[in-house]
């Protein structure tokens, strides 16, 4: 973790001397169909299913 430096601090925002923005990179993709299954699969079975 990268420790900033606050300039100024309110209750709705915070100025900080320097930020750099960390890229994050995904390694794979995921197909659509592959999603709905996820989250289809995410859903507790009812007892007609099971």
């Amino acid at each position: 973790m990268t420790d900033y430096k606050a300039i100024v601090e309110s209750n709705n925002f915070i100025v900080l001397e320097q930020y750099s923005k960390q890229l994050k990179v995904s390694e794979s993709y995921q197909s659509e169909y592959d999603l709905e299954r996820d989250l289809l699969l995410s859903f507790p079975k009812t007892k007609k299913e099971q």
